[in-house]
């Protein structure tokens, strides 16, 4: 006993393991993910079954789940991705004015004016009661067309529906704007005409 207790004391404490050669040790213990052997035998295990987004269920949250993928695009600002996301939703779920506006919004970041007034046009008809955005996506494309009357009609539209929302109030600024200006060339163009003759 006393002869031991002198050894430990004066035998150097034990080295650490470099961290490198500890992971490899713990890595050769355990079994590879990709293959295993069995018996002596390579093989590999069965892949688990995946959902992919071509394969949908038709579920209740199956819309709801293409919603959130195509916010996510959104964020990332991937607009074609997130358009492709939103037209699942809309199949799964044609009713919903959530989705179509949605669609709209992304319509817009890539400037197809035509399918982003389609988009909140269906989504000012479902909406109960549609909500500013609709209204605002509606005017700003049709604005974007070119259709100065209609984005009007439009924004006079949305602030019947809500009062005082400074978004559809600014975009009527700009509309009017977009129709003076139009005014003006007109005349202008008008009065160039009576010159030449």
């Amino acid at each position: 006993f006393w002869l031991k207790q002198t050894e430990r004391e004066t035998a150097a404490p034990p080295r650490p393991v470099p961290r490198r050669t500890r992971l490899a040790r713990e890595r050769s213990a355990r079994p590879c993910r990709a293959e295993m052997h069995i018996h002596g035998c390579k093989q590999t295990p069965a892949t688990p079954p995946t959902t992919s987004d071509e394969e949908s269920s038709g579920s209740t949250n199956d819309d709801e789940m293409k919603k959130k993928k195509g916010n996510r695009a959104m964020r990332k600002k991937k607009f074609p991705k997130a358009i492709k996301y939103y037209t699942k939703a809309v199949k799964i779920d044609p009713e919903n004015p959530t989705y179509r506006l949605n669609r709209a919004i992304a319509n817009s970041a890539l400037e197809l004016w035509k399918d982003a007034e389609e988009d909140a046009a269906r989504a000012v008809d479902l909406g109960q009661p549609a909500s500013a955005k609709s209204h605002f996506q509606l005017a700003r494309a049709r604005l974007r067309r070119g259709r100065l009357e209609e984005a009007a009609e439009a924004v006079r539209l949305g602030l019947e529906a809500c009062p005082g929302e400074r978004a559809l109030e600014d975009l009527s600024r700009e509309v009017s704007r977009a129709v003076a200006a139009r005014e003006a060339r007109r005349r202008k163009e008008a009065e160039a005409e009576e010159a030449r003759r």
